[in-house]
């Protein structure tokens, strides 16, 4: 994964060393369960009828 220093458009890369910054989203159950649906039929190649639970 890349990480993304957001300090280097105000010119204060070093600052960067400084922080470390995460952002954790708790969505909606409805949503992660729609994201999970589709990673596992596009990228473990499972039926929509396999995934449910």
């Amino acid at each position: 994964m890349r990480e993304t220093c957001l300090f280097r458009q105000y010119g204060t890369a070093p600052l960067c060393d400084c922080f470390n910054v995460k952002v954790y989203l708790v969505p909606l159950e409805a949503l992660r369960s729609q994201w999970k649906i589709n990673r596992d039929t596009y990228k473990r190649g499972y039926t929509e009828d396999q995934t449910r639970f």
